[in-house]
């Protein structure tokens, strides 16, 4: 066996470990968006068109 190459299993974790960091930084913005929401007294019409025309962009 090549010293060089990652066994199958450290291959698979390093995978699982990306993943779950990029899922982590999808979510932290999300969550403090939610929590902004939560925060406020109503929501009006521009609010929304304010909050829509940035995710338009991705």
């Amino acid at each position: 066996m090549d010293d060089s190459a990652p066994a199958p299993e450290t291959a698979t974790i390093g995978r699982l470990i990306r993943r779950n960091f990029r899922l982590r930084e999808q979510l932290i913005p999300k969550i403090s968006r939610g929590e902004k929401l939560n925060q406020l007294g109503s929501i009006t019409e521009d609010f929304i068109e304010q909050r829509i025309a940035p995710e338009d962009q991705h």
